[in-house]
């Protein structure tokens, strides 16, 4: 039950109660050299806790193979980049971004996490699954990626759905893209309530889907 002061806002989209960062305290973060370019806590407050379930899941599930979990800001620090990359007029932002190191072979991840809220197409200049397909697509066929973060592994885009018919669908949007970009897009949908109450391997040791491809077990090398 939220306190009565908070339910004029009990129901607004996109208006999260706690964990927000406002300009003040971003700055207040750096004068304390506290800054952190690879977490964004402003945006819905469950999307971002069930980003952080996914990286978790899979940190502690390749630890116990062995496999070393390469967080975003080693990643970032190899250029000094950021985790926004513009690419033609428009700008991507993963959700999060992360590597595994298999004992000297490297995978490079960026993470997407669809909850359900973004619209397959939209005219608007909001965030949709074709718009950020277009994005990838350019950015894994002109190699971006490489030279922005520094990377010599080739980047794979891990998509997180809370629904099968969700996957089912997105997957479908990708029959027109090129060999390179469908073996690059890899899927899987996990129940939110699983995710959130426990540790999920299955994101790190089940099949992953592809379009049109075999699918891919990330934790064999």
């Amino acid at each position: 039950m939220l306190p009565r002061q908070q339910r004029a806002t009990e129901h607004a989209d996109f208006n999260p109660y706690i964990y927000d960062l406002t300009k003040k305290a971003k700055d207040h973060l750096f004068d304390l050299d506290m800054a952190e370019p690879t977490v964004r806590p402003t945006g819905h407050w469950w999307h971002g806790y069930m980003t952080s379930c996914v990286t978790s899941s899979i940190d502690i599930a390749a630890a116990r193979d062995g496999v070393r979990y390469i967080p975003a800001h080693e990643i970032l620090a190899i250029k000094n980049a950021s985790l926004s990359i513009s690419i033609d007029q428009a700008t991507l932002i993963p959700d999060q971004l992360f590597a595994l190191d298999y004992g000297g072979s490297f995978r490079a991840f960026a993470l997407e996490v669809d909850r359900g809220t973004e619209p397959k197409t939209t005219t608007a200049k909001r965030k949709s699954l074709a718009n950020s397909i277009d994005l990838y697509r350019k950015l894994i066929e002109k190699q971006i990626h490489k030279s922005h973060f520094g990377l010599s592994a080739n980047l794979l885009i891990l998509w997180v759905f809370s629904t099968r018919s969700n996957e089912a669908r997105f997957l479908e949007m990708l029959s027109d893209c090129s060999d390179i970009v469908r073996q690059s897009i890899l899927t899987i949908s996990l129940e939110t309530k699983y995710l959130f109450a426990k540790e999920t391997p299955e994101i790190y040791q089940n099949d992953l889907q592809r379009s049109a491809f075999p699918s891919l077990n990330i934790s064999v090398y």
